[in-house]
């Protein structure tokens, strides 16, 4: 099965991503063309691009449990690859250069990154930050049913627990995280536990 992205343009085939090479040589075209007719080429190099970038983007989310909105990541990184006047000869070259940029944007508390501090129902850097410093266990668990919205079952199913101890990782987690950032906003859309009594639950998860 291939591993390429699919097609984000709705006016292309589906399905039918392009290559490598392809995004490459828009990439070219853009980059060489004069700057009064960037803008009328800037469109074609973002349909080209935008399945494979987020496509890293979701690898890297999950492999580092980024929980800023991946449409910022996907402008933020997207305006960093049109300012490039060379192009990565692979999309592995492509990836660990943009997990190398987004790791340490977010490591830069007045890098871009952070504007989502000031945007009604979006996580803003100190959320970031916080969950950066939670164990990974804790980081996974939550990530999964949180920001996944994933039920305890699969949870359990996911990370090989039962789903009680699903049930009990997530509330502790959760704990952990309100006690390290109280007054963070936690995005509308996330999948937020319900009040439960953490000692009960503490007690129970190290029965």
């Amino acid at each position: 099965m291939s591993n390429s992205p699919t097609r984000t343009n709705p006016s292309a085939p589906v399905n039918m991503p392009p290559s490598w090479a392809e995004v490459s040589a828009q990439h070219y075209r853009f980059t060489t063309a004069a700057c009064e007719h960037r803008y009328r080429l800037i469109g074609d190099f973002f349909y080209a691009l935008a399945p494979w970038l987020e496509k890293s983007l979701n690898e890297i989310s999950l492999r580092h449990f980024l929980v800023l909105p991946k449409e910022l990541l996907l402008a933020n990184m997207f305006g960093k690859i049109a300012r490039r006047e060379t192009f990565h000869a692979s999309y592995a070259q492509f990836s660990q250069w943009l997990e190398a940029n987004i790791l340490a944007d977010l490591s830069n508390p007045a890098n871009d990154l952070g504007t989502p501090r000031c945007t009604y129902g979006k996580p803003d850097l100190r959320l970031q930050f916080h969950f950066n410093q939670m164990p990974h266990c804790d980081r996974s668990i939550l990530y999964c049913f949180m920001v996944e919205s994933m039920s305890y079952y699969h949870i359990a199913e996911h990370l090989s627990l039962t789903v009680q101890e699903a049930q009990n990782g997530v509330y502790l987690a959760w704990s952990k995280l309100l006690t390290a950032c109280p007054h963070v906003r936690i995005p509308r859309d996330w999948q937020v536990p319900s009040e439960l009594s953490l000692p009960e639950i503490s007690e129970a998860f190290h029965a």
